[in-house]
Formats: structure tokens, C-alpha cells, sequence
């Protein structure tokens, strides 16, 4: 099922949306009487503003242009009806709580640029099943993906340095965490219950960084 649409541009992404979020529903509730939406970013844009469609219940569907390069701070956070996103080749850094509580929130693919995730990012994304990152990943947030419950397996790419404290806290389907050919800097993945862990050799992670992960 497709949606109407609002394409913006740099210069409208930093007006009245970014500006008025209050104003930006009320336009669209008129408009659109449904109050299902999709967004698209044209290629101009390269930073998507601070809490910019925070709280839209209704946006289905975001994509991205090639230009994107950040996204800021709870910029899509609670939108509850957000059910997929795609990240372009472009895009370097996902800001804090960028997307935190996107409840329908089921597949995450990554562009092969993403540098780092910031704190909570996907906290409370509880319809993430799975999540693979590329190789371009150096840093995971605290608590970026906590709260994850319906997720069972993480992938890691060959750079990731550094995973922030409680990155997957209380993840408790999460079965697989596969760090390929890198071993990063862990910070607890406490309640996780994770049942496999896979590092490259020579030996896996000492110990107490794994503390509470009750399935190893």
C-alpha cells in the first residue's frame, strides 16, 4: 500500500519542518485526512535535523538520498508506525535516540559508510528480529540497541572497535552475536541471555565483560 508523500529538500528540511513540528502535523492532518505519510529526502540534504518527525505516529515509510550523512538527535524517535528503513552508502553517523521506540520497526539495512551508532539509537526497537553491520562500523552507543526484545541475532563487519556500556541491554531473545573478524572493546551485554558467542581467534573476551549473559 503506498501513501501520499512529502519530498524535502535542505531548504525545507530546515524550515518549517524542522522549526514547527507542531505546525508540520497540523498541515499534514489537514492534507492528508488519513494521516498516513511517507518521506523522502531529495540528494541536497546531508544532515536530517534534530527531532525533525519525532512523535509522528503515522510516517510509514523515510528514504533517504545519496547526500545524507547524519542524522540527528531523536529525529524519528517514537514513530510507532515506521516499519522498515534503508540507509544510504552516505550516511556516517545515526544520532542519540535517532530512532528509540520505533515499536514497528522490523528490518534495518545499512549503508557501507556508517562509522557510528550513537546512545539508544534503537532502544526499545522491539520488532527488530535481526541486524547485520558492515564493515565501515567502529562504534556502538550505550544501550543503542537495550530493550531490543524480538531481536535474536547480531552481525558485526571486520572494524568495530568499540561497543558502549549495556549496548544490548535486556535483548532477551537475542541468541547470536557474530563479531566476524574484529574483537572490539565490550561493555557488558548485561541480561542479554545470549546463547552463542562468536569471536575471531585468538580468544574471545575475558569474562567479566560478559557478566549476566546467562545463555554462553
Amino acid at each position: 500500500m503506498s501513501y501520499p508523500t512529502i519530498t524535502l529538500s535542505n531548504e525545507t528540511a530546515k524550515g518549517v519542518f524542522a522549526a514547527s513540528p507542531d505546525g508540520v502535523y497540523a498541515a499534514i492532518s489537514e492534507k492528508y485526512p488519513t494521516y498516513l505519510f511517507d518521506v523522502i529526502f531529495d540528494n541536497t540534504v546531508k544532515v536530517i535535523d534534530d527531532s525533525i518527525f519525532a512523535g509522528f505516529h503515522t510516517l510509514r515509510k523515510v528514504t533517504f538520498g545519496n547526500s545524507v550523512e547524519t542524522i540527528g538527535f531523536n529525529a524519528f524517535g517514537n514513530c510507532t508506525g515506521l516499519q522498515s528503513v534503508e540507509f544510504p552508502d552516505s550516511l556516517k553517523t545515526i544520532g542519540e535516540a535517532a530512532f528509540t521506540n520505533c515499536t514497528g520497526l522490523t528490518s534495518v539495512t545499512f549503508g557501507n559508510s556508517v562509522e557510528e551508532i550513537k546512545i539508544s539509537a534503537f532502544d526499545s526497537c522491539i520488532g527488530l528480529r535481526g541486524v547485520e553491520f558492515p564493515d565501515s562500523l567502529k562504534k556502538i552507543g550505550k544501550t543503542a540497541f537495550a530493550n531490543c526484545t524480538g531481536l535474536t541475532s547480531v552481525t558485526f563487519g571486520n572494524s568495530v572497535e568499540e561497543i558502549g556500556d549495556h549496548a544490548f541491554l535486556k535483548c532477551k531473545g537475542l541468541d547470536i552475536i557474530d563479531f566476524g573478524g574484529s574483537t572490539p572493546v565490550i561493555n557488558r551485554y548485561r541480561n542479554s541471555e545470549l546463547f552463542k558467542f562468536r569471536t575471531p581467534p585468538p580468544s574471545p573476551p575475558s569474562s567479566p565483560r560478559m557478566q549476566f549473559c546467562l545463555r554462553i
